[in-house]
């Protein structure tokens, strides 16, 4: 007979989290990075809002104490250079949901799975934008997820591998964090977007409502 192979904790948590990751893709604000019609202000926007979410994620992870090798610092000071330009941008007064991160290591780790796989799509952005605004400045975007970054994510995900209790933590975790996410950048853009008079994009409300 032949072995069975056993199913990582990175699949299941993909899985069970498709359908809150692939809402993303089609994120009004997040895709309007891939528009030609892409201005310097709206792009500076959209990562200021990544940056703010980044950073509630890591003060997080510091005041909890865990996963020292899975730090967003590097993505962080990556964004501050990306947006110092137009700081005015970043004073939306949103506040950004976290306490099932806070609930244990194992939420927190389905958190930093969701933020860290993010650099993977930004690859992506990153050609578009370079192409509609070659002075834009991509340090977070070209950077993507260092491999071994990423690599300390997957081996703390695997840790939970043998306790189907602890795993669930983390993918429910990780499905509130891409919702929490996509809503935050909504609410902070639209607001953000008003005091500096940038356009907003038209979205699908019902699509992007809150889920509770």
């Amino acid at each position: 007979m032949g072995e069975t192979t056993k199913e990582s904790v990175r699949s299941k948590l993909a899985k069970a989290t498709a359908k809150q990751h692939e809402s993303l893709h089609s994120h009004p604000w997040i895709a309007s990075m891939l528009d030609p019609g892409l201005t310097i202000q709206k792009y500076c926007l959209v990562l200021s809002a990544y940056l703010r979410f980044f950073q509630a994620v890591e003060a997080t992870r510091v005041r909890m104490g865990g996963f020292p090798d899975c730090s967003l610092e590097s993505s962080i000071e990556a964004l501050i250079r990306d947006t110092e330009d137009l700081h005015p941008l970043c004073l939306s007064p949103v506040p950004i949901e976290m306490t099932h991160a806070e609930r244990s290591l194992d939420a927190l780790i389905g958190v930093l799975y969701v933020v860290h796989g993010a650099g993977f799509g930004a690859r992506t952005l990153c050609s578009a934008v370079r192409s509609t605004l070659p002075e834009a400045k991509c340090s977070y975007l070209s950077a993507g997820t260092p491999p071994k970054l990423w690599r300390s994510v997957l081996d703390e995900l695997e840790c939970l591998g043998g306790n189907s209790v602890r795993q669930q933590i983390a993918i429910d975790s990780a499905a509130r964090t891409f919702l929490g996410f996509g809503r935050f950048v909504t609410s902070y853009c639209e607001i953000a977007s008003t005091r500096a008079r940038v356009e907003v994009p038209s979205y699908d409300v019902e699509r992007h409502a809150v889920v509770s």
